[in-house]
């Protein structure tokens, strides 16, 4: 095991890293290196030997993924949650997309901030952390907060039954809870909406296609910007099942990419 002096950025990157469990390496470069992949992917190969971080195995030709280890949770005494759990590769390409829905959505508000799902899962059952708690029946990918709003994003990568969307959207709307959801098959964007008409409760509901075309280009070019996403309303989906063409939304909002010195930077303290 190699030594290392750490730096102020590895400080940072460590506790990003254990916000969210595991980071794809473009994030990072983005986030800490100024869209540098080759600088960014050689320190962390010093990190990975000095034992802070460890591979995550990811799909064939998939992306560089790290998480840490206890050493690298050690350095960030500031945060208390533990070591990140293995992740099975059908699970991490959800985690990955959540990471890129969160960027997408940080973006477009930089003054807000993300609770992602691992602190939500921990603030339930550690004092320190009761800032983070929420009485929800449902735990949501990640919590946007914006000022004193606070929105449930939930991201799509594979269809549920309908009868389980209808529980979580009764489950959210049980307590008021607006959810935003980024859906990748068309299959769960129509079954969200049929669970929101049967609730009546399309007020409190928005889906987005997921992802915009351009967005892809963030698994390439980090810094390439994107078109908005576009949320679905219940008049929108009510002229659609009138005339059988499928409309992406009712207005546009610009968002770039992946941005170059990201929020976590200056969102690093754990709250």
């Amino acid at each position: 095991m190699g030594a290392v002096e750490l730096q102020k950025r590895d400080v940072a990157m460590l506790g990003s890293l254990l916000r969210w469990g595991v980071l794809p390496a473009w994030y990072l470069a983005a986030w800490y290196f100024d869209g540098s992949k080759r600088r960014a992917e050689n320190r962390l190969g010093l990190l990975r030997r000095a034992g802070y971080l460890r591979r995550v195995e990811t799909w064939w030709r998939g992306p560089l993924v790290v998480a840490p280890m206890e050493r690298g949770r050690a350095a960030r005494p500031d945060i208390c949650l533990g070591t990140p759990e293995t992740v099975e590769s059908t699970r991490l390409k959800h985690r990955l997309e959540v990471v890129c829905v969160a960027n997408h959505l940080l973006r477009a508000d930089p003054q807000a901030r993300w609770l992602t799902e691992r602190q939500l899962r921990h603030a339930q059952v550690c004092d320190k952390c009761v800032a983070n708690r929420r009485a929800w029946r449902r735990r949501p990918d990640g919590v946007l907060i914006s000022g004193t709003r606070e929105t449930a994003i939930e991201v799509e990568t594979t269809t549920k039954p309908l009868k389980q969307y209808l529980a979580i959207l009764d489950a959210y709307a049980d307590q008021g809870v607006e959810s935003h959801w980024y859906t990748v098959p068309t299959v769960a964007q129509e079954r969200i909406l049929q669970a929101a008409e049967v609730l009546d409760v399309h007020d409190l509901v928005h889906i987005w296609h997921w992802p915009p075309v351009t967005t892809r280009l963030e698994y390439a070019r980090p810094g390439a910007a994107d078109a908005a996403g576009r949320s679905y309303t219940r008049s929108a989906y009510v002229k659609e099942k009138r005339s059988g063409h499928r409309r992406v939304g009712n207005g546009d909002q610009q968002v770039p990419g992946v941005a170059h010195g990201h929020h976590e930077q200056q969102n690093d303290q754990h709250q």
